[in-house]
């Protein structure tokens, strides 16, 4: 069982949990939920409710006693959308365990809550310790306790408590990423389930980077396969793999394999446009898009929103004149955070472009017609691509995968959106922005139907 927030709700539960008095608190959380393909159970935080402290009839440094009955509107709201509930409460003096206390109390205000709901579905009981981290536990049907296996925080840096620690040794091959960032980032890195959508020019770059720093597990997403205008840029590609029709996914699948490095690679030959593909990469812990489309882009944005996931979003543009002159080399780096600025708001994509592709995908004729009546501003399928640009760009996402796992920039939350321009070399960093209000009404919602509150 898992659980995320933002670092938003964390700082929340921050804010009541440790007033300045020394003494315990305690907050609830309503939670969506998420039942990933493997199974697994996940809670994700959409709204933090502190209990009042003049509502503790005790409140001391090893003890709250608060009245229970201020759950109810709770309930009611868990009712009405299938929603799960955390108690969080601190330990000011920084004991890591559960105590015989907190057994007692948690059973008495879940045997209330699990009685309500009667839905078969755990709940959550987490420990918040002076120093932000957190320990927990899930609440099962019967009442009985299991171990929380993480507990992720997502803000300008992503932080990860629980099972993420690793005592095996670090193998040779990731001895040198070990001295650069550290064991405990590196080990960090092992137990990851990163998403990548896009396997082509700057996508296969980004995969083959994350294979090398020691990623866990990457599912990696691809609709098309290896064509002949592949091959400068797809690396591992061949001209055998052109002749027999290959899938891009599949043949960095075998080459990463091929490896022994232990990287598990999820291959997928399809695109987005698939609940069961939507449900894989909302099982991941980090998601990044490498595609060229606005609608792919918006819809792996939509899903961290629903799912409480870290986005990062690569794009590419290289300007030609087909004479042998470069007009220019943009591109640019999004890190995005549920419940922050989209890409939508950024300007990055346009609802109309999001329109365009959709029509293009479900009816390329209509497409076509609206283009030619100019309905529809088209643009080249073919554009210039070049390995060194994307090997730029893909080295800059993969460099901020890092920097927001490991923390060594002193401060993030300038850095949301990386702006360059390579051929003038001119290099602009902006900060998150406004928040993006048509996606941060559905944070943390989890598993809906439709999927994503959309028809596919």
């Amino acid at each position: 069982m898992r659980i995320s927030m933002t670092k938003a709700h964390h700082e929340a539960l921050t804010d009541h949990l440790y007033p300045g008095d020394g003494k315990e608190a305690v907050c609830l959380a309503l939670c969506g939920r998420q039942r990933t393909p493997s199974g697994q159970e996940r809670l994700l935080i959409r709204k933090v409710i502190p209990i009042p402290y003049e509502s503790c009839s005790t409140r001391t440094p090893d003890r709250v006693i608060w009245d229970t009955s201020l759950p109810v509107p709770l309930i009611e709201q868990a009712l009405k959308g299938n929603y799960g509930i955390i108690k969080i409460h601190s330990h000011p003096a920084g004991y890591r365990d559960f105590s015989e206390f907190d057994d007692i109390s948690d059973k008495s205000i879940f045997n209330t809550i699990l009685c309500a709901l009667d839905d078969g579905r755990p709940h959550a009981s987490l420990i918040m310790l002076p120093d932000g981290e957190l320990v927990g536990r899930g609440v099962l049907p019967d009442l009985n306790f299991v171990e929380q296996e993480r507990i992720t925080i997502v803000g300008d840096q992503i932080t990860f408590f629980g099972d993420t620690h690793d005592d095996s040794d670090v193998p040779s091959h990731g001895k040198r990423t070990a001295q650069a960032y550290g064991d405990a980032t590196y080990n960090t890195m092992r137990k990851l389930r990163i998403g990548v959508a896009g396997a082509s020019g700057t996508g296969s770059l980004i995969i083959e980077q994350l294979h090398r720093s020691g990623v866990g597990e990457i599912v990696i997403l691809d609709p098309k396969l290896v064509e002949d205008k592949n091959l400068n840029r797809i690396i591992y590609t061949t001209v055998d793999d052109v002749e027999y029709q290959l899938p891009k996914v599949e043949v960095l699948k075998n080459a990463i394999e091929k490896s022994g490095l232990g990287t598990k690679i999820t291959a997928i030959h399809g695109d987005l446009f698939n609940e069961e593909v939507i449900r894989e990469f909302a099982a991941c812990d980090i998601v990044v898009g490498s595609m060229d489309t606005a609608e792919g882009r918006h819809i792996l944005n939509r899903l961290a929103a629903f799912y409480i996931i870290p986005y990062f979003d690569v794009g590419v543009s290289l300007t030609a004149d087909g004479n042998g002159n470069i007009e220019a080399i943009n591109g640019g780096v999004h890190y995005l955070t549920p419940g922050g600025s989209s890409l939508l708001n950024r300007g990055v994509i346009t609802q109309e472009r999001i329109r365009a592709d959709a029509l293009f995908r479900s009816n390329p004729e209509e497409y076509a017609k609206q283009r030619q009546e100019g309905y529809i501003q088209g643009v080249n399928e073919d554009k210039p691509a070049v390995m060194p640009v994307n090997m730029f760009f893909s080295g800059l996402t993969v460099m901020e995968i890092l920097a927001r796992i490991h923390g060594h920039r002193y401060d993030n939350s300038d850095f949301a959106q990386q702006i360059i321009r390579v051929d003038e070399a001119i290099y602009t960093t902006v900060g998150e922005g406004q928040p993006c209000q048509a996606l941060s009404m559905h944070l943390g919602k989890g598993d809906t139907t439709p999927i994503l509150d959309m028809v596919i």
